[in-house]
Parts: C-alpha cells; sequence; structure tokens
C-alpha cells in the first residue's frame, strides 16, 4: 500500500514538472487576420485538440466580443483583455494537431496593427497565452492524478479483496487443520478399541474351542 502511495506522488510530481516546463511562448508569421502577419504560438503537450479547443473557446469567450468560426480558424471580434491595453481587440486562431501536442497560434490586431511580443514590447500577449496554457495544464494534470488515484483504488480494493480471500483460506485451513486433530482422535480411539475387539474376539474363539474340544472328549 504504502510502494502504491509513493508511485503515485511521483507519478504527480513527474507529471506537473513535465507541464511546468512546457509553458513558453514563441513567435513568427502566419497566414492569419487576412495576410501574413505576426503572430504567437503557445505548444500543449499530451493533449487533443478536441479538449484543448473547447477549452480555447470557452476561454476567449470570456474576454467579451463575438467569437465566430471561419474555416479552420477562430475570430474574436472586438474582445476587451485589459492586460493587453484599453482597446477592443480582433483576434484569429487557430487551434491545431502536432504529434503528440496541440498547437495554439493567435493573430492579435490592436488598433489597426498586429501586435506580438517578438520585440518584448507586448509582454501582455504572451501573458495572456500563458495563463491559458497554465490553467490547461492544472487541468491536464487534474485529469493525471484523477487517473492515478483511480488506479490506487481499484489496486486498494484488489488489495482488500486478497487480504479477505487470504484470511478465509486460512480460517478454513485453521478449521480442516482441527478435523484432521479430531479425526486423527477419532482414528486412535478406534484403533484402542479395535485392538481391545480382537482380544476379545481371540478370547472368545480360544473359549469356543475349548469347549467343543471338552464336548467331543465326553464322546
Amino acid at each position: 500500500m504504502k510502494f502504491i502511495r509513493t508511485l503515485l506522488l511521483f507519478t504527480m510530481v513527474s507529471v506537473s514538472s513535465v507541464f511546468a516546463q512546457k509553458i513558453e511562448v514563441r513567435h513568427g508569421s502566419a497566414d492569419l487576420g487576412g495576410g501574413e502577419n505576426p503572430v504567437s504560438i503557445i505548444e500543449i503537450e499530451n493533449a487533443t485538440v478536441k479538449d484543448i479547443e473547447k477549452k480555447w473557446t470557452s476561454y476567449i469567450k470570456d474576454h467579451k466580443g463575438k467569437v465566430t468560426r471561419q474555416g479552420d480558424s477562430w475570430f474574436h471580434d472586438n474582445a476587451v483583455v485589459k492586460s493587453i491595453g484599453k482597446d477592443t481587440l480582433d483576434m484569429w486562431s487557430t487551434v491545431k494537431e502536432s504529434g503528440k501536442s496541440v498547437v495554439i497560434t493567435l493573430a492579435v490586431n490592436s488598433g489597426g496593427n498586429f501586435i506580438s511580443n517578438s520585440g518584448g514590447k507586448h509582454k501582455a500577449v504572451d501573458r495572456f497565452l500563458k495563463d491559458f496554457a497554465s490553467e490547461t495544464h492544472k487541468h491536464l494534470i487534474g485529469l493525471e492524478i484523477a487517473a492515478a488515484q483511480k488506479l490506487l483504488n481499484a489496486k486498494e480494493k484488489e488489495l482488500r479483496q486478497l487480504e479477505k480471500e487470504n484470511k478465509n483460506l486460512e480460517k478454513e485451513i485453521d478449521e480442516m487443520k482441527s478435523k484432521i486433530a479430531d479425526n486423527e482422535r477419532t482414528i486412535k480411539q478406534n484403533n484402542e478399541l479395535l485392538d481391545k475387539h480382537k482380544k476379545e474376539l481371540n478370547d472368545h474363539d480360544s473359549n469356543v474351542k475349548e469347549l467343543e474340544k471338552r464336548m467331543k472328549n465326553l464322546d
């Protein structure tokens, strides 16, 4: 039991450490927002597009404005992200699979200009993505912990069943030992009775033979 819990704790720490090291934003350009524009990119490992896209659309919808699907991208019209600026923003994003990872590419237009933190002037854009990644990582870790806890519960249940089975078998063994001991005592007593009866039988047989001999002598 102690080993299982130690293994679970090790798994949780390992998973947390892996996720914690992967929260970084890259910068580049992509065909988003009506042309080749600056974008910010973040990668989330060991995830599926279905799960991440659902969380991503929920995340951007929390920042007011209107979110619509445009082909394989999402358009967020008149978004309000106070950490980036007081003006409303237009944001285009894609959520795509890359191996075992999911990559989010984000283009942000503020006042007619596309912005990213490639020059170190718009850290809030990176923070916007990092906050999402952090929340998502916590969610994924939670799923890992839930799965590990489910496995632990199953192993604990299996352990209890095995302990119960062993206890019942030990009880059966004790009962059989007791029964064997009783049978051995009975056999011993029966053997003593057999010896006694054999002796009595021999004695009676001798008496019968003696009487028959005496009767024959009378003739």
